[in-house]
C-alpha cells in the first residue's frame, strides 16, 4: 500500500468517526429536548388537574355556605338571641352597623383571616372538612334606631288592595289616601367558606324585614 493510499485511508476512517459523533451528539440533543418536553407536559397535566380539583372543590362548598346563611337567618329571626337589633351582639355574630375594615368585595374585616373571628362567635363544621364563619351586619351607618338618615331602608309591597266600593254619592268626601308603608332595615349576611385542599369562598346575602325573613339577593363573592 502506498504512503497516498494509506494516507486516505486513514482520513476516511477520522471523517467516519467524526460523523458517528455528530450523529451521537445529535441524538443525544434530541433525546434532552424530548425528555424536557415531556416533563413540562407532565407537569402542566398536573397543573391543570390540580386546578380542575380546586374548582370542584370551590364549587361543592357553595351549598354549606347556604346553610350557613340560613342558620344566620334562624339566630336573626329568634328574638332569645338577637333580642335588640340596634346593637351589637357578638356570640351571636350580629352587628347593628357596617363594620370598618371590609375590602373591595365587602368583606368584612373579621373574615379575612380566621385569626380575625371572634373567639366567641359561632362556627359550623360540616365534618366533611369544611368550615363556615359568617357575620350578620345590619346595612347602617352606626348602632341605634333605624332612620333614613342611618340606615339603608327599603319599602315593603302592601298586599293588593280589594275591589274598590261603589262611588261615593254626589257631595260625600272621598276617602283620605293612605300613608305609605314604613321603610325596614336591610340586613347583610357574608360567609366564609374553608374547604378542603385550602379552598376558601366567601358569599353574600341580603335580607330584609317583615317576619318572616325574605332574601334581596345573594351572590358568591370573587377571589
Amino acid at each position: 500500500m502506498t504512503r497516498a493510499n494509506a494516507a486516505r485511508r486513514r482520513s476516511g476512517i477520522t471523517g467516519a468517526a467524526r460523523a458517528r459523533g455528530f450523529a451521537l451528539v445529535m441524538a443525544l440533543v434530541v433525546l434532552a429536548a424530548t425528555g424536557l418536553a415531556a416533563a413540562a407536559l407532565v407537569r402542566a397535566v398536573d397543573t391543570t388537574t390540580t386546578i380542575a380539583g380546586n374548582l370542584g372543590l370551590r364549587q361543592a362548598s357553595i351549598p354549606a355556605a347556604d346553610a350557613a346563611i340560613e342558620d344566620a337567618v334562624a339566630t336573626l329571626s329568634d328574638p332569645r338571641l338577637v333580642d335588640d337589633r340596634e346593637r351589637d351582639l357578638p356570640a351571636q355574630n350580629y352587628y347593628a352597623a357596617r363594620q370598618p375594615g371590609e375590602d373591595s368585595r365587602g368583606v368584612p374585616w373579621m373574615l379575612q383571616q380566621p385569626g380575625h373571628y371572634p373567639a366567641q362567635a359561632r362556627t359550623l363544621d360540616t365534618g366533611d372538612g369544611t368550615l363556615l364563619r359568617w357575620v350578620i351586619e345590619r346595612v347602617c351607618l352606626r348602632p341605634g334606631p333605624a332612620t333614613t338618615a342611618n340606615c339603608a331602608l327599603t319599602r315593603v309591597t302592601p298586599p293588593a288592595p280589594p275591589a274598590p266600593p261603589a262611588p261615593p254619592a254626589a257631595g260625600a268626601a272621598g276617602a283620605a289616601g293612605a300613608a305609605p308603608p314604613p321603610g325596614v332595615p336591610v340586613f347583610r349576611i357574608t360567609v366564609r367558606v374553608d374547604g378542603p385542599q385550602n379552598t376558601l369562598s366567601y358569599v353574600q346575602a341580603t335580607v330584609r324585614d317583615p317576619a318572616p325573613l325574605r332574601r334581596l339577593s345573594w351572590r358568591v363573592l370573587s377571589e
